[in-house]
């Protein structure tokens, strides 16, 4: 993918968002077991503590994300967690995984129910625009846990004749509480010269790094609730 005019990486606070809640009606999920994100009750407590998006763009002009979510904790149980992101700017999303301590966790169909013990599995399900990722773990009181959501974005760049862009939120809003840290990693296929090069980013202050000609890296701390990257 040879750059002959100007690329532009651009992080924004608009696109994608995630979070531990509960979406019974639609999964079935058992009441007393809600998870990270948005807390359902005020027994129920927990934040994400660090986020780590690795973006890296292939040479076909596709987005390979991993998305490291580390969660906490303080207060109540819970054993599920979703993710979800528009599709109204890309073509398509696919290769979805879920990790945690580098234990993939084994995809199920969505109609399935979740009375029995669903831990260590996720599914996927388009709702609208918006494709949701879910997965379930063991019951957890206290403590933190550590996941990897993984995903293949197609049609994601913006390509026009004047210069191509990658504009995407890696830090997404859908969240009660705020992000204590946050670090976001772009990787480009090949060299691109800096004269060529734009890097801006949108919502929360960030302070923008150029490791070298072909990886750019983000870093914020204490991201407010509802705020983005």
């Amino acid at each position: 993918m040879p750059y002959k005019s100007h690329l532009s990486i651009v992080l924004v606070g608009l696109l994608a968002a995630a979070s531990l809640v509960a979406l019974e009606p639609l999964l079935q999920l058992p009441e007393a077991h809600e998870v990270t994100g948005r807390v359902a009750s005020i027994e129920q407590e927990a934040y994400l503590d660090f986020l780590d998006v690795d973006i890296t763009v292939l040479s076909n002009s596709d987005m390979r994300i991993t998305e490291t979510q580390k969660y906490v904790f303080r207060s109540g149980t819970f054993r599920y967690g979703y993710r979800w992101i528009p599709l109204e700017k890309v073509d398509s999303i696919d290769s979805i995984a879920v990790y945690e301590d580098g234990r993939a966790y084994v995809r199920r169909r969505s109609s399935e129910g979740t009375n029995t013990d669903d831990s260590h599995t996720f599914t996927t399900w388009t709702e609208g625009n918006r494709l949701w990722i879910g997965w379930w773990y063991p019951e957890t009181t206290g403590g933190s846990r550590t996941f990897e959501v993984v995903y293949v974005v197609h049609g994601g760049l913006r390509l026009y004749e004047e210069g191509d862009q990658l504009y995407w939120q890696a830090v997404f809003r859908d969240r009660d509480g705020p992000v204590g840290s946050a670090r976001v990693t772009v990787r480009l296929p090949e060299d691109v010269p800096l004269a060529l090069l734009t890097i801006d980013s949108y919502g929360a202050t960030a302070e923008s790094s150029l490791i070298d000609n072909r990886t750019i890296q983000f870093t914020a701390s204490s991201i407010a609730p509802d705020e983005g990257l």
